[in-house]
């Protein structure tokens, strides 16, 4: 990663927002949403599949990934204001 602690921090904010957001768009719509990655080789679709199949273990995987985001954007600490 970039050697710039701001960089660094604002890249795995990012990251985390990304997320949550695709974490709590998987909550609502499991099938629906796993059913926009069918695209692509075979091996791709079948691990897709998976998911579309078992909407109570993508659910869950959802919960972590949630749980993940927002941990790390916790860990992102802001640069601290000083008045000069």
């Amino acid at each position: 990663m970039n050697d710039n602690p701001v960089v660094n921090r604002r890249a795995k904010e990012s990251l985390a927002m990304l997320m949550v957001g695709d974490a709590l768009v998987t909550l609502v719509d499991p099938e629906r949403h796993c059913r926009l990655w069918m695209r692509g080789p075979q091996g791709w679709r079948r691990f897709i599949k998976l998911f579309i199949e078992h909407p109570g273990l993508t659910r869950t995987l959802a919960v972590a990934e949630l749980g993940l985001g927002v941990w790390l954007a916790a860990k992102q600490k802001p640069v601290s204001l000083t008045t000069h």
